[in-house]
């Protein structure tokens, strides 16, 4: 069965098109959201359902399978950054301290805040800067990779970039004079 045939028998319920639907993208959309989420059990949920979103929603199956990848992607990308933003404690990268014996405990606590304070400032991020944040530093994905997944331009990606890490330090300094 070929990549039309497939579409076509999920425009028409049909229970193996839409195996052989779910088997040609889970593994990708399942990389993806795990890459952001560091969970298998919510990249699994993302996983299944955005592939689910796109079997029950007819209008968002595309003829090409490069095209409907990437649309089944982001779909997942913006339902992992909603479950990044439930979490309470989210993990953007390894902040596990090793204080060595000379740091005294202050200094540790303050490394501790500034690193709450960050994962609060990517927070507060629209949800476009913040996915592509999220994308660049926890996927390690570079502006070129982005750019498919998100359907833009490496330049747009790159503005992207450059905006939200203005906006994080206007966080800090609002932050700052707030205090």
């Amino acid at each position: 069965m070929n990549y039309d045939e497939i579409v076509e028998g999920c425009k028409k319920d049909k229970r193996e098109a839409q195996m052989k639907f779910y088997a040609l993208f889970s593994r990708e959309v399942y990389v993806t959201a795990y890459r952001l989420l560091e969970n298998s059990f919510d990249a699994e949920e993302v996983m299944q359902e955005s592939l689910l979103k796109v079997l029950m929603n007819k209008d968002l199956l595309l003829p090409q399978r490069s095209n409907m990848l990437m649309r089944i992607k982001r779909i997942a990308i913006n339902a992992s950054v909603d479950v990044l933003r439930r979490r309470s404690n989210t993990v953007l990268w390894n902040d596990s301290i090793d204080a060595e014996e000379d740091e005294n405990f202050e200094d540790v606590l303050m490394r501790e805040e500034r690193i709450s304070l960050l994962h609060k400032a990517i927070e507060a991020l629209p949800t476009g800067y913040r996915t592509v944040v999220l994308m660049y530093i926890v996927e390690e994905l570079d502006y070129k990779e982005i750019s498919q997944i998100l359907n833009v331009t490496a330049s747009a990606v790159r503005s992207q970039l450059t905006r939200a890490k203005r906006r994080i330090t206007e966080w800090f300094e609002n932050y700052e004079n707030g205090r």
